[in-house]
């Protein structure tokens, strides 16, 4: 592949400043959409989501930069461990509740940012 065409492909990935306003408006999210989403380049502003699934924190966990999800409130066991795996800044100062096992796995990744009470 040419250096061009390189370029213009990860142009193509790169999220403009203005879906980043359209995604911090976003209440509920498939599967399919979370899937998409992860693939977008830069920061990724989901603050209008109160709860995730298992799944869609496993497919939000693949994305490749800041990750902001300051609207969910509680998350599972299961996926408090997807998120603990995602690799860049993870905003979740929004939790209210989360069991031991959860607040566990989130703490094992120091780029997570979780309210005072679960540190």
């Amino acid at each position: 592949m040419s250096r061009a065409a390189v370029i213009v492909a990860m142009l193509a990935l790169m999220m403009p400043p203005w879906a980043e306003e359209q995604t911090d408006s976003i209440t509920t999210l498939t599967v399919a959409k979370a899937e998409l989403l992860a693939e977008q380049y830069g920061d990724l502003r989901l603050n209008s989501l109160t709860e995730l699934s298992y799944e869609v924190a496993e497919a939000l966990a693949q994305h490749e930069g800041s990750l902001h999800l300051n609207g969910v409130t509680t998350l599972s066991d299961g996926a408090a461990k997807a998120l603990a795996q995602h690799k860049g800044s993870l905003q979740l100062n929004g939790l209210i509740t989360l069991s031991d096992e959860a607040a566990k796995a989130l703490r094992t990744n120091p780029e997570i940012h979780l309210p005072e009470k679960f540190r």
